[in-house]
């Protein structure tokens, strides 16, 4: 019974809402369509900007691993000519 009357009083407090609430003007409509197509191009930015990220991250990751080739390889030529002077 209680969840009822709650039921009852949260529909009530809706009703009274949507009656309170005044009929929607052309302007209010183009502000409301202004507002979605804003919040799709700020999303459509957002899934841009990660995209990039990802591959500024990627090309980060390749760096990185094309420096240690290029350090290993180092290391390798240093320890050939210790080799070779020393014999």
């Amino acid at each position: 019974m209680k969840r009822f009357s709650i039921l009852v009083a949260v529909t009530a407090a809706m009703l009274t809402m949507a009656a309170c609430t005044p009929p929607m003007t052309a302007a209010d409509k183009a502000r409301m369509d202004q507002a979605i197509a804003a919040a799709a191009t700020t999303q459509a930015d957002a899934e841009r900007v990660k995209a990039d990220a990802d591959r500024a991250e990627a090309a980060a990751d390749r760096a990185e691993a094309a420096a240690q080739r290029a350090e290993d390889a180092a290391l390798k030529c240093e320890r050939s000519f210790e080799t070779s002077v020393m014999k």
